[in-house]
């Protein structure tokens, strides 16, 4: 599997850009993403930047909570698997806002303790230096 996860993860990139509208579709490449992942987390670090940019807009993306949920699962997994863990709230300044406030104002109790999961696979800041 490893020598072709460049080629599925470049295939799959694209496919999350596009396909917005269509909510089935976005959370079954995200799913496929976070399975890769696991599979080869070395080869996702390259690809890292455009992939969080967009599960960051997708967890603010209000319209669907399975695409919400499945971004946030994504975003724990690719941390978990890469070691990408602190530095994604300094790359992402709005991250940890975010993830607060989907803590705070969440509706759906699996919502919520994906958010509490990812917070704690992203780790702990120093609070003086964050501000």
């Amino acid at each position: 599997m490893r020598p072709y996860l460049g080629a599925l993860l470049q295939a799959l990139l694209p496919k999350l850009r596009n396909e917005m509208k269509h909510v089935d579709v976005t959370v079954h490449v995200l799913h496929a993403i976070s399975e890769l992942c696991v599979v080869g987390g070395a080869e996702i670090v390259r690809n890292i930047d455009p992939l969080f940019q967009k599960l960051t807009q997708l967890i603010n993306d209000s319209s669907s909570l399975q695409r919400r949920e499945a971004a946030l699962r994504t975003i724990g997994r690719i941390a978990r698997s890469t070691a990408y863990v602190v530095d994604p709230y300094k790359d992402y300044p709005n991250l940890l806002d975010d993830l607060l406030r989907l803590l705070k104002t969440e509706m759906s109790s699996r919502m919520r303790r994906q958010a509490i999961k990812t917070l704690g696979i992203l780790g702990a800041l120093d609070p003086y230096t964050h501000k």
